[in-house]
């Protein structure tokens, strides 16, 4: 005689309960934000930020769309972005930027305790400045690119 430790609606449940878990995680996920103090003003897509208080989170379940917004909400974007890795996880959150001289341009998301980040598309804007500095090819005073990073906090 074989003995059933479970039965169907045991195991019904127990799937439930999984289900739950699961949903509820996500949500909590999806609710992540980061917050960031910028001492400088920077660009997102056509958009141009005072330095401030500004927030990103995803938007997307794919989490392929980033907003960015001022913590009073006057202001906001919304990026499609790409997955990047680095070679260990990271500590803590930040945001990396790309500098021409004095426009800032955001570039990088990253989520502390990760090893994956989001890379943003690249704007018209830093694309016009890209073709720009390939005029300057051979002069010395072509114009650099710098990589400035702000420290995030999630929450």
């Amino acid at each position: 005689m074989t003995r059933r430790i479970f039965d169907a609606p045991a195991m019904l449940l127990v799937l439930a309960l999984a289900l739950c878990t699961s949903v509820v995680s996500a949500k909590a996920q999806a609710k992540q934000k980061l917050t960031v103090a910028v001492p400088f003003d920077f660009e997102v897509g056509e958009t141009t930020f005072a330095a401030g208080e500004i927030i990103v989170r995803r938007i997307s379940q794919n989490r392929n769309i980033l907003l960015v917004t001022t913590a009073d909400g006057d202001q906001n974007q919304l990026r499609l972005t790409y997955p990047i890795r680095a070679d260990e996880i990271q500590a803590g959150g930040k945001l990396v930027f790309h500098r021409y001289g004095n426009r800032y341009f955001l570039t990088e998301v990253w989520v502390p305790g990760k090893q994956t980040g989001r890379q943003l598309t690249m704007s018209n804007g830093e694309l016009a400045i890209q073709r720009e500095m390939l005029d300057y090819v051979t002069s010395t005073d072509a114009p650099e690119v710098e990589t400035v990073t702000v420290l995030a906090s999630l929450r």
